[in-house]
């Protein structure tokens, strides 16, 4: 028996002499490896920004100028750039979110069906924007937070509402202005009121980006 498309075949479902009743019978699977899909899932919230932005809407749509980058289980970023292809034409009930996907080549195989890596999407520009690395910003009592250095270099802290993720860093649309002071390490040993020695912020360590599951045609 001859495929009509190219991959990897999977193992035997059927051995040879095993009794077939119908087309439901799968003898095998072939995961098609080049090219191959990571498909992603923004959530609801995150969806409507996007279409509130007229020059975010048409990014989101399939064929459209977006960039999608992948970060591989390793932190690697692939060396290569895929392109958004299909977007669900509805959200999904249970989890709030939509699909998308992208195609990526993969000659090297370094995606394989079934597994995880994230992405990062290249193309939404915010103008003026505030971004804070993402261990800045503290959640409790169902609030996030951050801690900033006030006059005399005392710590306080500030309401936050957070954005989009913009690379490794976390966008804050209200609650931080241009020249605020966030402490971004050493926060255990902070609190309100207390005096502290603020140095520059030497390393950020990366933040991960959106969840996202490889797959492939079969």
């Amino acid at each position: 028996m001859k495929a009509e498309i190219e991959g990897r075949v999977g193992r035997t479902n059927m051995e040879v002499g095993a009794r077939v009743t119908g087309p439901g019978d799968l003898l095998t699977t072939i995961d098609r490896l080049d090219p191959v899909y990571v498909s992603f899932e923004p959530s609801s919230q995150q969806l409507l920004e996007w279409r509130e932005n007229p020059k975010w809407r048409t990014l989101i749509e399939a064929g459209s100028p977006l960039v999608v980058q992948v970060v591989l289980p390793d932190g690697r970023v692939l060396g290569r750039t895929g392109r958004l292809d299909f977007v669900a034409p509805s959200l999904d009930a249970a989890t709030g979110t939509q699909e998308f996907r992208a195609t990526f080549q993969n000659a090297d195989r370094l995606l394989m069906p079934g597994q995880f890596v994230r992405v990062r999407l290249v193309g939404f520009a915010r103008e003026g924007a505030l971004a804070v690395p993402e261990r800045a910003v503290q959640t409790g009592l169902g609030r996030q937070f951050v801690y900033v250095v006030g006059k005399g270099d005392t710590v306080q802290t500030r309401d936050v509402q957070t954005g989009p993720w913009a690379g490794d860093r976390w966008i804050i649309d209200r609650g931080l202005m241009p020249g605020d002071r966030v402490v971004v390490d050493g926060i255990q040993k902070v609190a309100p009121g207390r005096p502290v020695k603020p140095v520059p912020l030497a390393d950020s360590t990366a933040a991960p980006a959106a969840p996202a599951r490889a797959g492939a045609p079969r």
